[in-house]
């Protein structure tokens, strides 16, 4: 077979390229108006050919001939460019990234190269919620992802469809793939501009700071409240995100791990621990004690017949914090042993870094609760704490409340920033919620207890407690869960 010849004229259709329009939305245009299959036109535009094309980052474009590129669009280098993250802003290479999507974005066929980023979680410029897609996310990883041709009666046509629906090109209906809305390009470049001002800022947060800004969106559940946080403390030091609204975030605690510390070999977790757990019952389990001490007494039963009216958000994260622990129910808290501890692949090298995940796991716990709390009295609803399903011992998992910030730079993820809410505003809250006259009678709820004490009622050991409403008792839904790891 003869070689390919590396000179092509690749054409757009009736819409031009968009401002800012990612790689994703990029190729698959340029698939669908040339007819032409994934692998040749990674071929016709890369540096050098490529044996692997399923596992061409698409999103960067270090492998992209920018002037070859050019040349068979007829379009600038840099307006190509813009279409990939990393001429954009500087960002970890070594991780892969999903698709999300704007559904008001997607009725103009538009996909925006920020939307690659994991902290950008709403569309700038119409304040939607971004939608993670899977099958999006997957297209580019399809070895045989090519317009299929089709024969008609009177005629021969092209088609490219992802299963999704948010691609759909058929020659027969024309090449224009959306249409060209100036008004909306113009609105684009202007939120565009101050984006990229904000990201040029960035560098001046420190390390921390670029580090985070440079995570790609991985298809996880995108932590809103978290990363509020994080653009919220690069904000104070560089300037307000203006593209992101006017509206105030919410409280904040950000945790640096030193560099120079003590090793974890030369100090012993238990005492640790036992410190931390003093530390957090005397600033702020003390005027919960009473609240502490009736949950502690309860039997597992009825722990899941809980009143959320009577619910202490503070005593109910310290028991779950226990248990997530090892914590045994009728054994001494002093008994818990903390297992050896992993951090990702990496066990943390400092114990300092131990001890502020275990206090971060706590904070994490305890805003989780607060704000199911929040939610199941406003619905009129119910939730559980309960230990996860695919916990590990050995490894600490944060809940979506907890943010752990680790640094590009780095081979070992054992350096990181913790940001969690402010213990204080936490405090605060529980302070307002908990009554201080916690008791047996108060604390149980009267309507679940016929559910809970029924006799085919199984408690089941990775629940630790369940809180009701007198109205969710009836509700045969699902549970909200507070996951402990």
């Amino acid at each position: 077979m003869q070689p390919l010849s590396r000179k092509i004229s690749l054409m757009l259709g009736a819409r031009y390229k968009a401002p800012f329009e990612s790689s994703f939305s990029l190729f698959l245009r340029l698939m669908a108006v040339n007819a032409i299959d994934k692998k040749s036109l990674f071929y016709y535009i890369g540096r050098q050919p490529c044996d692997s094309h399923c596992n061409i980052k698409y999103w960067l474009s270090d492998w992209v001939d920018i002037d070859k590129f050019s040349q068979a669009t007829c379009m600038s280098p840099p307006e190509l460019e813009s279409s990939f993250i990393d001429r954009v802003v500087p960002v970890n290479v070594t991780q892969a990234v999903s698709v999300k999507h704007c559904s008001d974005c997607l009725l103009k066929g538009y996909h925006s190269v920020f939307f690659y980023l994991k902290f950008i979680t709403h569309c700038p410029w119409h304040k939607k919620k971004l939608i993670f897609c899977r099958t999006c996310s997957e297209a580019m990883s399809l070895a045989g992802l090519a317009p299929k041709k089709n024969k008609d009666i009177n005629e021969v046509y092209f088609s490219l469809r992802l299963p999704c629906g948010h691609f759909s090109f058929d020659s027969r209906l024309g090449y224009d793939l959306g249409y060209n809305d100036q008004n909306f390009y113009n609105t684009i470049c202007a939120y565009s501009a101050e984006i990229l001002g904000w990201l040029k800022r960035v560098p001046h947060c420190g390390e921390i700071a670029g580090s985070f800004i440079g995570c790609l969106y991985d298809g996880k559940s995108q932590n809103e409240l978290g990363y509020s946080h994080c653009v919220n403390i690069c904000s104070a030091k560089i300037g307000h995100a203006t593209w992101l609204g006017d509206a105030r975030l919410s409280c904040k605690k950000i945790i640096f791990i030193p560099r120079h510390c003590e090793r974890l070999d030369d100090v012993k977790p238990l005492p640790v621990l036992k410190s931390i757990r003093r530390y957090i019952y005397r600033v702020y389990l003390r005027s919960h004690k009473k609240c502490l001490r009736t949950l502690m007494a309860m039997d597992r039963k009825d722990l899941h017949c809980l009143d959320i009216k009577c619910a202490c958000a503070a005593s109910s994260a310290m028991l779950g914090w226990m248990y997530a622990l090892g914590y045994v129910p009728g054994s001494k808290p002093d008994e818990i042993q903390p297992p050896t501890l992993t951090l990702g692949g990496d066990r943390p090298v400092m114990l300092k870094q131990v001890a502020i995940l275990w206090l971060s796991q706590f904070y994490g716990i305890w805003a989780s609760i607060e704000h199911e709390l929040h939610q199941a009295s406003i619905r009129k609803g119910k939730f559980m704490i309960s230990l996860s399903p695919r916990r590990d011992p050995g490894f600490i998992e944060l809940s979506d409340h907890c943010v752990l910030i680790t640094s590009a730079q780095q081979n070992s993820i054992a350096e990181f920033t913790a940001i969690t809410h402010d213990p204080s505003f936490l405090s605060t809250k529980s302070f307002q919620r908990c009554l201080g006259q916690l008791n047996n009678e108060k604390a149980l709820s009267p309507a679940s207890t016929w559910v809970v004490f029924h006799w085919a009622y199984e408690a089941s050991d990775e629940i630790i407690m369940r809180y009701w409403t007198n109205e969710a008792t009836s509700d045969r839904s699902h549970f909200q869960s507070v996951l402990l790891g």
